[in-house]
């Protein structure tokens, strides 16, 4: 079957299933960091939401546990199991998966909520264009991570599993393993929420974005009530 179209994915997890936020909850509570991650991955189904219907692309959740494919939270877009093993082997099961059929493939994390729809349309519009000679687009984050991997390629596993995740040094050596077969268009960095600290930069983020849309929003509400505002300002 020919490979027609592009496709976006975002990697969840399911409250109640996994572990949420784990390094958030030690700074404000298990209850605050799972409302906090509830928030995020709304502001990120809003974003994929409009991005697909701008483009035509199409939405999928790839979700972390085979029992939480058929939670109710995950019933607005098509369902993906990641598949076990770590990040790595979860990676090229999702991709392998999708680049066989999709002429262009973003995944893209659920702790990045600040994302613009505008962004994402721009990433696929490179990789889309025939006359582009990006092969790949990358957006890292602060801490060394990365929120935003996409290709119009399928990728050998070998890249996944060669590349070291929760470290540092992520990004750069995705990046040292993706140079090599193509060039890579980098986004602009964000912060990637794990404690309690990053939620100052969250917030700085989000009031920089043009429009932000109705998620965004409640999102950034949020961060600004009391209670919350004053364990990271």
């Amino acid at each position: 079957m020919p490979r027609t179209a592009a496709a976006i994915v975002a990697f969840v997890k399911t409250p109640g299933l996994s572990p949420i936020k784990t390094r958030l909850a030690v700074g404000m509570g298990v209850a605050a960091a799972e409302e906090f991650y509830g928030l995020s991955v709304a502001a990120v189904e809003a974003t994929l939401r409009e991005v697909a219907s701008a483009t035509g692309a199409k939405a999928y959740w790839a979700v972390a546990e085979d029992l939480g494919m058929n939670h109710s939270r995950w019933e607005k877009f098509s369902r993906l199991y990641q598949g076990s093993g770590d990040l790595g082997s979860r990676l090229d099961n999702i991709f392998s998966q999708l680049t066989m059929e999709y002429s262009v493939v973003i995944g893209v994390g659920a702790d990045a909520p600040q994302l613009s729809p505008a962004c994402l349309v721009s990433a696929l519009a490179t990789l889309s264009d025939p006359q582009s000679r990006k092969s790949f687009v990358v957006g890292k984050c602060y801490d060394g991570g990365f929120y935003l991997i996409g290709t119009n390629r399928e990728l050998p596993r070998t890249v996944w599993e060669s590349t070291p995740y929760s470290v540092n040094s992520t990004a750069e050596r995705l990046l040292a393993e993706l140079t090599p077969r193509g060039e890579v268009q980098l986004l602009d960095t964000l912060t990637d929420v794990d404690e309690i600290g990053n939620l100052s930069d969250l917030h700085r983020e989000l009031v920089a974005l043009k429009s932000p849309h109705l998620a965004q929003q409640r999102l950034l509400e949020w961060l600004r009530r009391p209670e919350h505002a004053c364990l990271y300002l």
